[in-house]
């Protein structure tokens, strides 16, 4: 028996496991047979990717790389309430009558190269982001109706959008460390954008939630401190809540503020609306030295918001907008 007689059934034995002679030669480079210099998926992720990613790239990113790392677990195409209800209870879908159910397995301990990336179904962890999405936005929906608030779109495509931008990002880097070959073929569909149905407000429309808001209800000064700070900061209405009077800066012109998930951003704006919030918090007992952030917390929650509820109070209202603490503190 010549070498090709012994070669060619581990050719095909390598290519049925979707490898080749090339991932083999790789792996007995050195005399222990460990392969010398292909980093796990995993190890690849937290050392050329996350570190040269901005602060909002590394968030948005990391929910995918995890799924790409750690797998998904079983999930169906299904959108009945039972479904749902179960995605919200534990993540995943458990009933025995689905038949489109599917899951995506683990691939951070695999090493990379052309051929291993190329066996990795991505189209697959895709789709299963993309109906995760869907659940989760159905699941909160229930809840707001529940609430009388309005629905949210459940399309799921901004999730979809983000795992395929973020799967991308990824292979771009494994080519430019030459880990593995440029692929020809474009890769997993963004899916498309339905159109959009939002708009920006007229100046009449604005006008119109700001003459509303200052004249009515029990408090209309800060009712229309916390609108016009929502607007011109385009805040989260936790930031705004959780504003005190130390994060003002009048000669930088800028707010800082606490938004979601305990995020601190700062924010420029307008002298006018500096002025007003000080002016407002002076009126209410507020002075100049305080810059400690009160040891309890207003939550979102506890408060109806202004632009769709004008006239209604809001429980405590003096420093619910600019809050103090004693300066002794």
């Amino acid at each position: 028996m010549n070498k090709d007689d012994l070669l060619g059934p581990i050719a095909a034995m390598l290519e049925a496991q979707g490898l080749t002679m090339a991932d083999l030669a790789e792996f007995t480079r050195n005399d222990e047979g460990a392969p010398s210099s292909r980093p796990t998926i995993k190890a690849f992720v937290a050392t050329k990717i996350l570190g040269g990613l901005s602060k909002n790239s590394q968030r948005s990113y990391h929910t995918h790389f995890n799924h790409l790392i750690e797998g998904i677990v079983r999930q169906c195409e299904c959108v009945c309430s039972a479904c749902i209800k179960d995605f919200a209870r534990s993540g995943t879908c458990t009933c025995t009558t689905c038949a489109t159910a599917r899951t995506f397995p683990a691939q951070g301990d695999v090493f990379i190269s052309t051929s291993a990336i190329a066996s990795i179904d991505l189209e697959l962890m895709v789709e299963l982001v993309h109906i995760m999405a869907v659940k989760r936005a159905q699941g909160e929906n229930f809840i707001r109706a529940r609430q009388g608030l309005s629905i949210k779109p459940t399309h799921g495509q901004g999730a979809r959008e983000m795992c395929v931008t973020a799967l991308h990002r990824l292979k771009a880097r494994m080519i430019e460390n030459k880990l593995i070959e440029p692929d020809t073929e474009k890769g997993s569909k963004k899916g498309e954008r339905g159109q959009p149905k939002r708009r920006a407000l007229t100046d009449d429309e604005l006008a119109e939630v700001f003459s509303t808001v200052a004249s009515g209800g029990d408090d209309a000064v800060l009712d229309l401190a916390l609108t016009w700070s929502e607007f011109e900061l385009a805040a989260r209405r936790g930031g705004v809540l959780s504003l005190i009077i130390g994060e003002l800066d009048r000669e930088a012109q800028m707010i800082g503020l606490l938004e979601k998930s305990n995020r601190y951003e700062v924010q420029p704006c307008s002298l006018e609306l500096i002025d007003f919030l000080m002016d407002f918090a002076a009126s209410r007992g507020a002075t100049s030295a305080c810059r400690d952030r009160p040891s309890t917390t207003r939550t979102p929650r506890s408060s109806t918001s202004r632009t769709a509820r004008p006239n209604t109070p809001i429980p405590s209202p003096v420093g619910a907008s600019i809050r103090c603490t004693d300066a002794s503190n």
